[in-house]
């Protein structure tokens, strides 16, 4: 059997002595992105609860979408901030994955589809590519950098939409998988992160630039973008 290495951080003082708990687990974070967005952005030192941060431009309102709102199972497994805690452990971070909030249709009856005013399409992923990087930090010490594209989806909508010309109509032909498996980007050495380490990836929007959705009225196409690190971990017995 091959051997997991982890990091043996500081253990809770009601643990079993001499034991662990080895699992599989994915460490995750949201923040949202609208229209006009600029600068840097966190993962994953906001927990649960709390408000999801939101990179915006100063034209774009605040999302009434109730998803985007705040923190929940939906968007990350966080209880501490920016620590992975008791309540996790120690990580050997395996793999980091970037996926952005899908847009949808809605088709009606005798009328042409109607696109959400959320979530991205090809606009804001191309935008997403050629704008923005990513970095991984523990306890602030750069692991990992690199730009968007480099960072592969773990799944979400993946397909194709038709339809029979440019007027109202009936016939939507949808094709649509939950990502493409296995293409994240994989790490060939794992990152350490104890349970008592600081974790956060920062997002970051080319210097000068800002994200162009595509509308910047309202609030301003508001996509969650979540990091998905998969891990093993090592947690307590109790």
């Amino acid at each position: 059997m091959s051997r997991t290495l982890l990091p043996a951080g500081p253990r809770s003082a009601t643990a079993a002595s001499g034991i662990s708990d080895i699992r599989d687990e994915n460490l995750y974070s949201a923040v949202l992105l609208q229209n006009g967005g600029a600068g840097p952005i966190s993962f994953f030192t906001v927990p649960k609860g709390q408000a999801i941060p939101a990179l915006k431009g100063a034209g774009s309102a605040v999302t009434t979408n109730q998803w985007q709102l705040l923190h929940g199972d939906h968007t990350t497994n966080f209880e501490k901030a920016g620590e992975l805690g008791d309540g996790i452990g120690d990580a050997g971070i395996r793999g980091i994955t970037l996926h952005l909030e899908a847009a949808s249709f809605a088709p009606a009856a005798g009328a042409v589809p109607t696109l959400t005013a959320y979530g991205a399409t090809n606009t804001e992923i191309a935008d997403m590519q050629r704008k923005t990087s990513f970095e991984l930090k523990v306890s602030k010490k750069p692991m990992f950098k690199s730009p968007f594209f480099a960072f592969p989806t773990v799944g979400g909508v993946v397909g194709a939409l038709a339809q029979n010309g440019t007027a109202a109509s009936t016939v939507v032909n949808d094709i649509s998988t939950n990502g493409n498996p296995g293409s994240i980007r994989r790490l060939v050495r794992a990152i350490m992160a104890s349970r008592r380490d600081t974790l956060e990836g920062v997002l970051t929007v080319a210097g000068g630039s800002s994200l162009l959705f595509r509308d910047a009225t309202g609030a301003g196409t508001p996509s969650l973008c979540w990091c998905v690190l998969p891990s093993n971990i090592r947690g307590d017995v109790r």
